[in-house]
């Protein structure tokens, strides 16, 4: 496990995460790590906006989805790096179920 990785899995802990919160979590800035063969902490802000461009437009993922990605990379600047995160990043509308009678 990478330095960072653990400071990102005691942070979670530490502030009561769920479990399921964590993992997903990891998976989604392993996945930024490996999209950038780079650890997260040296991804700059430009590099960021392009990951979260190419994941919405090509990865066809959902809303909730994306959010996800975006919070674990929140929460790694916000409590493990103590940087300022602020990008500007813009979520696939939300799919609303129309229920029929």
């Amino acid at each position: 496990m990478t330095p960072l990785r653990q400071r990102v899995t005691d942070e979670i802990r530490l502030r009561g995460y769920s479990p399921r919160t964590e993992e997903s979590y990891i998976n989604a800035l392993a996945q930024l790590a490996n999209y950038y063969d780079k650890s997260p902490d040296l991804i700059n802000k430009e590099e960021l906006e392009a990951y979260f461009r190419y994941v919405n437009l090509t990865q066809h993922l959902s809303r909730a989805t994306i959010a996800v990605k975006l919070n674990a990379v929140n929460f790694l600047y916000k409590y493990v790096l103590q940087r300022s995160f602020n990008i500007d990043i813009v979520l696939p509308k939300k799919h609303i179920k129309y229920r029929y009678c």
